[in-house]
């Protein structure tokens, strides 16, 4: 005997435990409840001849049967929505007449409002709306992904692909035989399976059409971008190609950012620490100083920070300007420097002239004497700096902690 057909006969035998018990329970409950009330109508019949005597009899009898099996309908109606029935609350609009309805077995549902009707069989999930004016949306069934039209929920294209992603700009990527090609809604090839599928490590493409162009990657995983006749705009060698902001897109190689225009030149080069867009421009980080400029170089303001404040340093004794800890008895001094952020990292600036004495480049920063700062580096070193930001020493950080 499979492994298969004991779990159905092991689930088909706990199936009708349940129903056994269900009867069983419903049968006694309804019996005894109706017998006193049988009994008394019996009594009163039985004194006004035989036949009144039989119609109570029959009266009582199919009201018995009638509580029963409305009980048990009512039980198994209940059961089978507790297993199986709807999760309102995880409903999803994929239009405003058109929804995805979710059910307790972990499937999902196509109801349309209008109609006031299911579309589809169940499914495994159905992905969200397209968030341009195209109307085909994926869905997964046995594994498998198809297209369906959000506006009415009717299956457009049936599962047949082993992955597949939402439409844009009138086609839909799709991967079949690991290749990537691109769709129309009738099914056709438009753009060919030319294109290889790689995992990129936690870092996904959408494969979506934007301004006529989409980013593809090779066989390695690199990076590149493809118009709509399949042509490589941008040959594939970057890590990573963000999505348009406006008509400027971020490109990243190793850990350096640069800034791509709507024709694919360098605003930027990749040579910045970290690239962020900004109301008016974009901040550009870089050797742990963020500066806010203008998309033409222009410098709107030289010096930005994510966070500052005053920099402490520890001191055994009072020296005029501190905050005492009672619990821990230290000495909090105030000192002549700030402790500034910049993208999670810290830096120091002098109070009297806002230079920056250490860059924004360190995991942590405190002062080990009146002018000595100790930066904690990624790779676990601290490094030594003097008052004017000249590395004078360096040390692991478990000799550091040895010596507290």
């Amino acid at each position: 005997m499979t492994m298969n057909l004991r779990q159905k006969i092991s689930e088909a035998m706990k199936q009708f435990k349940w129903f056994f018990r269900m009867v069983v329970g419903a049968v006694t409950m309804f019996y005894l409840t109706m017998l006193a009330a049988g009994r008394l109508v019996i009594g009163k019949c039985s004194k006004k001849g035989p036949k009144r005597r039989k119609i109570a009899f029959g009266i009582m009898g199919g009201i018995i049967v009638l509580l029963v099996v409305g009980g048990i309908v009512r039980n198994v109606v209940e059961e089978y929505d507790r297993r199986y029935g709807r999760v309102e609350y995880f409903d999803r609009y994929l239009s405003q007449s058109v929804r995805s309805v979710a059910f307790r077995d972990g499937t999902c549902r196509v109801y349309d409002l209008n109609a006031r009707r299911y579309t589809t069989d169940k499914l495994e999930w159905v992905a969200d709306a397209p968030l341009n004016d195209d109307s085909l949306t994926v869905f997964s069934c046995n594994n498998k992904r198809g297209y369906i039209n959000v506006n009415n929920g009717e299956i457009v294209i049936p599962e047949q692909y082993s992955k597949a992603w939402v439409f844009s700009e009138g086609v839909g990527a799709v991967l079949k035989n690991g290749k990537i090609g691109f769709v129309n809604a009738e099914n056709e090839t438009i753009i060919p399976f030319n294109y290889d599928y790689a995992d990129r490590n936690g870092m996904p493409i959408d494969y979506l059409f934007r301004d006529g162009y989409c980013v593809m990657t090779d066989s390695r995983g690199a990076c590149g971008v493809i118009d709509h006749q399949g042509k490589w705009v941008v040959e594939p060698q970057y890590d990573c190609i963000w999505t348009p902001h406006g008509k400027y897109r971020i490109v990243k190689n190793g850990d350096k950012y640069g800034l791509f225009d709507d024709k694919f030149d360098f605003v930027f080069p990749i040579e910045y620490d970290y690239i962020q867009f900004a109301p008016v421009g974009v901040f550009l980080t870089k050797d742990g100083c963020k500066s806010h400029v203008n998309f033409d170089g222009t410098v709107i303001q030289p010096f930005v920070c994510d966070y500052f404040n005053v920099l402490y340093r520890d001191s055994l004794v009072y020296e005029g300007n501190e905050n005492y800890d009672t619990e821990s008895r230290h000495v909090s001094v105030e000192t002549d420097y700030y402790l500034y952020t910049v993208n999670g990292k810290m830096g120091v600036l002098r109070k009297e002239d806002k230079k920056v004495v250490i860059p924004a480049k360190y995991n942590d920063i405190t002062m080990s004497g009146t002018d000595v700062f100790s930066a904690l580096t990624d790779n676990g070193v601290y490094v030594i700096f003097d008052k004017d930001g000249n590395q004078i020493g360096s040390e692991p950080v478990w000799k550091k902690n040895r010596r507290k």
